[in-house]
């Protein structure tokens, strides 16, 4: 069994919510918490004691949810195109 640092543990909450803002479509909140991502994904890639098979998967689930935000953000724009 692999100890998880906390710093990875800090990455996944704000990747959590990043997902909970973009799915209520609060654009101010996935602003404030991408910011805040970035900043945890330097901390947890550079933390000495990370775990590299758990901080790859991570990073997945990441570019997987900045997929959906592009595309929750093309959607938004083609709505605001109509009006």
């Amino acid at each position: 069994m692999s100890v998880i640092p906390c710093s990875q543990v800090e990455l996944m909450r704000i990747r959590r919510e990043v997902n909970d803002a973009l799915q209520n479509r609060d654009w101010y909140r996935v602003k404030d918490a991408d910011l805040s991502l970035g900043l945890r994904l330097h901390k947890a890639a550079t933390d000495p004691q990370r775990n590299p098979t758990a901080l790859l998967r991570e990073v997945q689930e990441i570019v997987h949810l900045y997929r959906q935000l592009v595309d929750a953000c093309r959607g938004e724009v083609a709505a605001l195109s109509r009006c």
